[in-house]
C-alpha cells in the first residue's frame, strides 16, 4: 500500500512540475508578446494562485481554500479595473462566502477529529439535482450576459455557472467538484478557442484552462482513491 502511494506521489509531483513549467512559460511568453501593465501582472498572479489552489485541493488540503480565496480577491481587483461587474458580484456574493465557509468547516472537522467528513460524495438524487440546477441557472445567465453585451454568451454562461456550482460543491468537500470544474473548463476552452480567432492573446487562457482541467482530473482520481482508503481503514477498525 505504501509503495503504491509513494509511486503515485512521485507521478503526481512530476505532473505538477510539468504543469507548473507550462504555466510559467505561458505567462512569460504572454508578457513578452503583450508587454507589462498593472492589470496584466494581476491576471498572472491570479493564475499562479489558482494553480496553487488546484494542487492543494487535489491533495486534500485546506490550503486549497486559502489560495482560492486569495485568487478570488485578486480576480475581484481585475474585474473592478475592467468594469466587469457581473463577475465582481459573483465573486463577492458567492465565491468569498462559500470559500470562507468551506475553510471554517474543514478546519472545524479536522480539529474535532472528523476529517473523514471533509471527503463527501453526492447521492444519485443530488447528482441529478445538480445537473438540473446547472441547466436551469444557465438560462437566465445567458440572457444576462447577452444583455450586458458579452461575447459567446451561451458558452460564457455554461462556463460561469459551472464554476459557481463547482465552488459550492468545493465548500461542502464533495468529490464531484472536480468533475464539475473539468466540465466548466471544457466550455471555457471551447469559448476561448473561438475567441482566439478574433484575438490571438486568448490562447494563453486556453493553456491555463487546460492546465486547470488536468489538475481537476488528478484531484478527482485522488479523492476517489482517498475515499476508498478511508472506507478500508474504517472496515479494519470495525
Amino acid at each position: 500500500m505504501k509503495s503504491e502511494k509513494s509511486k503515485r506521489n512521485i507521478i503526481e509531483n512530476v505532473i505538477y512540475t510539468i504543469l507548473g513549467i507550462a504555466l510559467v512559460a505561458c505567462i512569460v511568453t504572454n508578457r513578452i508578446i503583450n508587454g507589462f501593465s498593472d492589470i496584466l501582472w494581476l491576471v498572472d498572479l491570479c493564475s499562479i494562485l489558482s494553480f496553487a489552489y488546484i494542487i492543494f485541493m487535489a491533495e486534500h488540503s485546506w490550503y486549497g481554500f486559502l489560495f482560492n480565496l486569495l485568487s478570488t480577491l485578486v480576480l475581484i481587483a481585475v474585474d473592478i479595473i475592467q468594469h466587469i461587474w457581473l463577475n465582481t458580484a459573483i465573486c463577492v456574493c458567492v465565491s468569498i462566502p462559500f470559500l470562507i465557509y468551506g475553510m471554517i468547516r474543514w478546519k472545524k472537522n479536522q480539529k474535532s477529529g472528523k476529517e473523514e467528513k471533509n471527503l463527501n460524495k453526492l447521492s444519485w438524487k443530488m447528482r441529478i439535482t445538480i445537473c438540473v440546477a446547472y441547466a436551469v441557472i444557465t438560462v437566465p445567465f445567458v440572457f444576462l450576459i447577452k444583455a450586458l453585451g458579452g461575447n459567446m454568451y451561451v458558452l460564457d454562461a455554461l462556463y460561469s455557472v459551472g464554476c459557481v456550482i463547482g465552488l459550492v460543491l468545493c465548500a461542502g468537500a464533495y468529490i464531484e467538484q472536480f468533475l464539475v470544474f473539468a466540465i466548466a473548463n471544457s466550455f471555457g476552452i471551447v469559448m476561448y478557442s473561438l475567441l482566439s480567432v478574433q484575438n490571438i492573446n486568448n490562447l494563453s487562457m486556453i493553456i491555463i484552462l487546460a492546465i486547470s482541467t488536468i489538475g481537476n482530473i488528478i484531484g478527482l482520481i485522488n479523492w476517489i482513491t482517498f475515499s476508498k482508503e478511508k472506507k478500508f481503514e474504517k472496515t479494519e477498525e470495525e
